[in-house]
Formats: structure tokens, sequence, C-alpha cells
């Protein structure tokens, strides 16, 4: 959820972001977020760089907008994110990515995103 001060948000994609697209190879949803843990150790490898970025930047939210939120529910991405759960403020509906961007946006008065 998204608290007062948090006026600006990233939207998050996962694969190529804080991962190789490769590290999740083989994977087929559902699955918990300690089954990806275990089953694929080189996902979220990138997760600390984006927590050191977000460090002391209160005004931050972190929102998924990747594929990812169309197999699994927040609370197991927001286990996932652990690192930066203090930033999560879930993910987009599961629809068209650009679309349910927008509509998150008219939803929530960020400045900048």
């Amino acid at each position: 959820m998204l608290r007062p001060n948090q006026r600006r948000v990233i939207f998050l994609d996962f694969d190529g972001c804080l991962h190789q697209h490769k590290a999740i190879a083989g994977a087929r949803p559902p699955l918990t977020a300690a089954q990806i843990k275990a089953g694929w150790p080189e996902t979220f490898q990138h997760l600390r760089i984006l927590e050191k970025l977000l460090a002391g930047h209160t005004d931050i939210a972190v929102v998924v907008s990747s594929a990812w939120r169309l197999y699994l529910e927040d609370e197991v991405l927001c286990e996932l994110l652990q690192p930066i759960s203090q930033w999560f403020a879930g993910s987009i509906k599961k629809g068209q990515r650009d679309e349910e961007i927008r509509a998150w946006l008219d939803r929530h008065p960020v400045d900048d995103f």
C-alpha cells in the first residue's frame, strides 16, 4: 500500500532488471517464494543494488509491473522482494501493463514515476 509520504514510484520489472532472463528458466507457476529462491538461486541477484539505491529515499514506492504479477499474489512478491519490502506498495492489476500503470496512476496521486 502506498504511504502518504511516498510521492515517487518505480514500476519494477524483474526479468532483465533484477536478474538475467535465463535465471528463471524452466520455472512454472504457481510457486512459493521459498521454491523460487531454492530452485532458481540466480533470481533477484541485483536486488541488493536496488536496495542501496533506495536507501534514504522514504518518498519512493516500488510497484511491481513485472509479468510475475500475473502468477503470484502480492504477499509472495513482497516476500521475494524482502530486502526492499519497506518500499513495496503492491502490484498493478493483471491487465495490459501500460493500461494498468495508467489506471494505477489515476488512483494514486504521485509526483513522479
